[in-house]
C-alpha cells in the first residue's frame, strides 16, 4: 500500500466514524485541479481550520456507496443552520 491508498482509507474511514458529527463532505469547487474533488471540513473548525483534506471524487466513489456519499454531504446543511 502507498501513502496516497493510506490517506484515502484514512479519510474514509474519518468520515465513516465521525460524520455527521463532527465532519462532513463538500465538492470543493476553488481548487483547481485535473479531476473534481470533495472536501472533508470540519463542523466546529479547530484554530481557526475546517479544511481537513481533499478526496478525489473518483476514489470516494470507489470507496463509498452512493447513499454514504449523499448522507455525508447532506449532513453539511443541517449543522450549518443549527449552528447559526
Amino acid at each position: 500500500m502507498n501513502l496516497r491508498d493510506l490517506k484515502a482509507r484514512l479519510q474514509i474511514r474519518l468520515l465513516r466514524d465521525y460524520a455527521p458529527d463532527t465532519v462532513y463532505l463538500t465538492i470543493d469547487e476553488e481548487n483547481s485541479t485535473d479531476e473534481p474533488l470533495f472536501s472533508l471540513r470540519l463542523v466546529s473548525s479547530i484554530e481557526g481550520y475546517s479544511d481537513v483534506d481533499h478526496l478525489p471524487v473518483r476514489v470516494a466513489e470507489e470507496s463509498l456507496s452512493h447513499a454514504e456519499i449523499k448522507y455525508f454531504q447532506s449532513t453539511k446543511n443541517n449543522f450549518l443552520s443549527i449552528k447559526k
